[in-house]
């Protein structure tokens, strides 16, 4: 990592992917900010929730590693990344901040609890790390996330208890403009389609 110790270290994970562009812009902010760790799941994983992976090993591989930056893919669940990157993949460094997302749609009301983005986040929390879970409604994998960047600059600072960081989708004469809310009741309905009958 970086040779300047006095740089916060923040870990950055997310329940969409390593390659997706949410993640991507949120990496390039925070590492104007201090050195940077990215692990993040192989696949997308959206909907775990803190789930952890528990009948098969879990795999890390490290794919970037310069002065300030590493990025690491992981063969789990957002919650399995932060879990291992505490414990085996900073290099002995306490993190000042856990982030997650810019997830590709928005987590709000009830959705907080089924989200692997905010999985992440709860998980950081847990550990007593600051943590942050930024998300934007759009759902394309090569969305602009470029209207997140201002909002992600404001938000990454340490937080004792998780936040979810909502962005609407803006028209193109409000891009300025966002607040941070509490969390609303948003339902959603109990059929989730056929279940099919076993033999």
């Amino acid at each position: 990592m970086s040779n300047n110790d006095k740089r916060p270290l923040i870990l950055i994970s997310n329940d969409d992917g390593h390659d997706f562009a949410g993640i991507k812009t949120l990496t390039a902010v925070a590492r104007e900010l201090g050195d940077v760790v990215v692990v993040a799941p192989q696949q997308h994983q959206s909907g775990k929730s803190s789930a952890i992976t528990v009948m098969e090993p879990l795999r890390a591989f490290l794919t970037h590693d310069e002065p300030g930056f590493k990025h690491w893919i992981v063969t789990g669940t957002p919650t399995d990344c932060v879990k291992l990157a505490l414990d085996q993949l900073l290099d002995g460094r306490e993190p000042d901040l856990v982030l997650s997302g810019i997830n590709h749609g928005f987590n709000t009301g009830v959705s907080t609890i089924y989200s692997g983005t905010m999985g992440a986040c709860f998980e950081g929390c847990i550990h007593h790390v600051p943590s942050v879970a930024l998300s934007y409604g759009e759902y394309g994998i090569d969305v602009d996330m470029s209207p997140c960047i201002p909002v992600a600059r404001q938000v990454i600072y340490p937080r004792a208890r998780a936040r979810s960081a909502q962005r609407r989708v803006p028209q193109r004469e409000h891009t300025q403009h966002s607040r941070r809310t509490p969390q609303g009741h948003q339902g959603h309905t109990r059929k989730h389609g056929t279940l099919g009958r076993g033999i």
